[in-house]
């Protein structure tokens, strides 16, 4: 089963102030993907990889030790193979 999320991502894991970007991460019984802001490949990486340091909060992992992600929403799997999810919004 696939589970995309609209998250905020950032590699500055050791610093107290971090530099977040957007991204959708893509979660599958086995594997984790996190594609950036302009839909490119992050990092792929196997399940076993992602670390929640704080169990009670699942919004928040480690992927690698390397990247922080905070989640920010689900999102439907056409929203994200569609595209619609790296558009702006527009407001009037």
């Amino acid at each position: 089963m696939e589970r995309c999320y609209k998250v905020f991502w950032s590699r500055d894991v050791r610093k107290k102030k971090r530099t977040y970007n957007d991204g959708v991460v893509l979660m599958t019984d086995n594997k984790v993907r996190l594609y950036g802001s302009e839909s490119e490949l992050v990092v792929d990486a196997s399940i076993k990889s992602v670390y929640y340091h704080n169990p009670d909060n699942e919004d928040e992992f480690l992927i690698n030790n390397s990247i922080v992600v905070l989640i920010d929403a689900k999102i439907s799997k056409e929203e994200f193979t569609t595209g619609r999810v790296f558009l702006p919004k527009l407001t009037s």
